[in-house]
């Protein structure tokens, strides 16, 4: 089967062409109101309207408390939905960074407390970077395979939007690395395993979050449409 059209108006919910349909009837195929699938009801995240601190924690926090209604008024729109992908994994990785430093560094000098911090926030960064280059790549696979219209644009919003997901697990590592660095100094290894389990439960509720997104967006219709 050719692949979608993305600028072709479909019912966001079963994928039927609707163009030339009056936008106050509903889709032949599913009865979902056509109103519901146009473009214009997907009015963008706080952030995707206005970039700033206030409306990144605002997406944040509706991402987290909404997971499933936020998908309805995300826009396909890669520029400012990456940028907040990476303001979410800059800072995201920040506090767990230092506090991961916290642990390691025996003395709890200052400087160790940078050094170690800085090298841990990079690092984290880079792997969250790379493993959402992966993801974005595996859900235009599995969309070609199940006939969705996620292409590069909706892969990469999808992607970014679900950062926020990754905040769950350094939350509980920046809270088990402040619990344990005054009583585990030189044995980690219980350390160690908890911020494993932290950083796994960071890596599900964000994997949770793409594939809320994903079946929310498969036939997402961009500024357009029709």
């Amino acid at each position: 089967m050719p692949p979608l059209d993305p600028r072709a108006l479909l019912c966001e919910n079963c994928g039927y062409h609707l163009a030339g349909l009056p936008e106050d009837s509903s889709c032949p195929e599913c009865a979902r109101p056509i109103h519901d699938s146009l473009p214009a009801r997907r009015t963008g995240t706080p952030w995707q309207n206005r970039m700033g601190v206030r409306t990144l924690v605002s997406t944040v926090w509706l991402t987290l408390r909404h997971p499933i209604r936020v998908w309805s008024v995300v826009r396909v729109a890669r520029t400012r939905t990456e940028e907040f992908g990476v303001a979410v994994i800059a800072l995201g990785s920040l506090a767990p960074s230092v506090a991961l430093a916290l642990t390691l560094e025996y003395k709890l000098t200052t400087k160790g407390v940078f050094v170690l911090g800085g090298a841990a926030w990079a690092f984290q960064a880079l792997a969250v970077f790379v493993a959402i280059l992966i993801e974005v790549a595996g859900i235009r696979f599995f969309g070609g395979r199940h006939q969705f219209r996620i292409n590069k644009d909706v892969a990469r919003t999808i992607c970014a939007q679900a950062t926020p997901g990754w905040l769950v697990g350094g939350a509980l590592i920046t809270g088990l690395a402040i619990g344990f660095a005054p009583i585990n100094q030189g044995n980690l290894t219980m350390f160690q395993i908890a911020y494993g389990c932290a950083a796994f439960l960071g890596l599900l509720t964000y994997e949770t979050l793409v594939y809320i997104g994903m079946r929310r967006m498969r036939f997402a219709n961009v500024v357009g449409a029709g």
